[in-house]
């Protein structure tokens, strides 16, 4: 996985997503870090299209070998927070930090706003925060 120099958005530079999520505004006391994902893990499209998948383990040894790692995450990526969902508590605890997730698909607009639904104009979903359990 490639992710831009210093970037928080671990995604292929080709995507249009790349260029939204460059225009989402950051909220205090967490960092974005954006990133294709499901319940369970993480996924990077290379610049053939191609699928590479990621454990939740594999993804937090990413971020801790990045330069634009650093605290508290708003983890924009699929699912990751979602009812019976692994990945952004998993995360927490690997990490040792708060993680905020969606509760299901989210969309990220043109303009860097963003829905939480199964379709772009239908925002019913939310962000969950996952805290670091002890002794994980």
């Amino acid at each position: 996985m490639t992710a831009e120099a210093l970037s928080t958005r671990f995604i292929n530079s080709s995507e249009q997503l790349y260029g939204n999520a460059d225009k989402i505004k950051p909220i205090k006391n967490y960092e974005d870090i954006v990133i294709h994902g499901d319940k369970t893990g993480f996924a990077y499209h290379d610049n053939s299209g191609k699928e590479h998948y990621y454990t939740v383990h594999e993804f937090a040894s990413i971020l801790k070998d990045s330069e634009v790692y650093g605290g508290n995450i708003r983890l924009i990526s699929c699912e990751a927070g979602a009812d019976g969902a692994t990945a952004a508590q998993a995360l927490a605890d690997l990490l040792k930090v708060d993680v905020m997730a969606p509760s299901d698909v989210v969309w990220i607009m043109p303009d860097g706003s963003m829905t939480i639904g199964i379709t772009p104009s239908v925002n019913d979903g939310e962000w969950r925060i996952f805290k670091p359990k002890a002794g994980e």
